[in-house]
């Protein structure tokens, strides 16, 4: 067993709690304690004798929520492996749920945003009269009651969505020889969106800044935000499917492939009908 900072070096003793091993270096620097959580070092052979792998991570059970996404950024290879043996849909639907509702407080902050600060400085508008103005319109019985419509509707197609490219993802790679099960995969894809929101949000809010430098940390970020899900998505198809690179590759491209095939079919729809209705609006003014 290797240590989990320096890859050259055995491992001689671990943390029972981050499932983290250390070598000496390490022991020594940190008195014996894990640097992550602060609990002392244990031998590794008072875990790992007659244990194996899946067996040392299922008896940990399963982190926290705020250690998992933490940890996905520290240590992502082991903690998808340790979330994998505790996987289940029920935990699955928990995080999406959570992850949709920070995506609601962002949407509900934006919507503020614009309708109390950007448009009334936008129209002209300025002082107590405008904002009392657009916070009046934001406690209409018609918004509010058009919100939450919106979000119960939202929710559905969120949920759905989830199962679906769940889905995408675990069929080819399970007709490829994948050893995962549909709920270690639907589990998993919730923690990725929620370590990639940090991300999001950090655009988002960079929008803010000046011009010169908010526009490029928007950019910069969200490129940084994409390449991390893909590299989290990568990881998870690999570890739950026990894949090799070659084979993770294969899977990952048809999954991607069926993705951007299904979103341009339901854009195509989209513009089709946008163009029919266009059309249908404008014929009786020819006629």
């Amino acid at each position: 067993m290797k240590c989990s900072k320096h890859k050259e070096n055995d491992a001689v003793a671990m943390c029972d709690t981050c499932n983290l091993f250390y070598c000496g270096n390490c022991a020594l620097s940190s008195n014996g304690r894990c640097p992550i959580c602060g609990k002392a070092l244990i031998s590794p052979e008072a875990v790992l004798v007659g244990m194996g792998p899946e067996d040392m991570y299922q008896r940990q059970g399963a982190p926290s929520l705020y250690k998992a996404v933490s940890s996905l950024y520290l240590e992502p290879v082991r903690t998808i492996r340790r979330l994998m043996q505790n996987a289940s849909l029920f935990t699955g639907a928990i995080n999406i749920t959570i992850v949709y509702v920070i995506i609601t407080l962002l949407r509900l902050a934006t919507i503020l945003a614009l309708q109390v600060f950007i448009v009334p400085a936008a129209s002209g508008g300025a002082g107590l009269q405008s904002l009392s103005a657009g916070l009046s319109q934001l406690l209409s019985t018609s918004f509010i009651v058009s919100f939450l419509v919106s979000t119960f509707l939202g929710y559905g197609v969120f949920v759905i969505s989830w199962l679906a490219l769940s889905l995408i993802l675990f069929a080819p790679a399970k007709l490829l020889g994948g050893k995962s099960a549909f709920a270690q995969q639907a589990c998993l894809l919730p923690y990725a969106m929620l370590a990639v929101l940090p991300i999001v949000v950090f655009s988002l809010a960079s929008i803010i800044l000046p011009y010169g430098i908010g526009v490029p940390l928007a950019f910069l970020g969200n490129a940084v935000a994409l390449v991390y899900a893909l590299l989290l998505t990568i990881l998870i198809i690999k570890e739950i499917n026990e894949f090799g690179k070659f084979t993770t590759a294969v899977s990952f491209f048809i999954s991607f492939s069926i993705t951007v095939a299904l979103s341009v079919m339901l854009l195509s729809i989209i513009f089709i009908d946008t163009i029919i209705t266009i059309v249908g609006k404008l014929l009786p003014l020819s006629i």
